[in-house]
């Protein structure tokens, strides 16, 4: 019995030595700004300031409100240029998935520099000499041209790596992806 009272005041003693060592240091580090409690000298600040450019700017728009309309930026999206034995605008094509879920075969894509309505887009998967085509419709954005995901089911595709081309075509312009790989297990 005596052995377990004299184990259980080590045991508080350490205890209490313990907690008031890191309270110590807690407080030590509070007052002198060190861990946790430091200063991180490359912390990022925002500046509320305005600069010189900034109050000289906001004085010429005061003084004269029709500015506060004008738009002076001049970024426009890249035209798609013309090829010359089709006739027909070069869409850049990007293939952006294609993989297998569940038994289920998923690609989708769009073309990044036309936004146009009445295209098609065309998966093309190919392994060895055996080939086959999924045809989508499309759907315009403000800036480029969205092909719908095409989805089916991977039995009966026969197993291995085959090769995926996404192509676009329209009455004006045409393209075709870069290839990537496709792995049937």
């Amino acid at each position: 019995m005596k052995i377990k009272s004299r184990h259980a005041k080590l045991v508080s003693i350490a205890a209490i030595i313990t907690i008031g060592a890191i309270g110590s240091y807690l407080l030590y580090a509070y007052t002198t700004h060190v861990f946790p409690f430091s200063v991180d000298p490359y912390e990022h600040k925002v500046n509320y300031n305005r600069s010189e450019a900034e109050k000289q700017r906001e004085q010429e728009i005061n003084s004269n409100s029709s500015q506060k309309t004008e738009n002076n930026q001049t970024d426009q999206p890249s035209q798609p240029t013309v090829d010359t034995t089709s006739g027909k605008q070069v869409a850049s094509v990007l293939l952006t998935f294609v993989g297998v879920t569940n038994e289920v075969v998923s690609a989708s894509g769009f073309v990044s520099n036309l936004s146009q309505d009445g295209g098609q887009c065309t998966y093309s998967f190919t392994k060895g000499d055996k080939s086959f085509e999924k045809t989508v419709d499309t759907m315009i954005n403000p800036t480029s041209t969205t092909c719908r995901t095409t989805s089916f089911s991977a039995s009966g595709i026969e197993p291995g790596v085959w090769g995926v081309i996404l192509r676009y075509s329209s009455s004006n312009a045409e393209g075709e992806s870069s290839a990537k790989e496709l792995t049937i297990p």
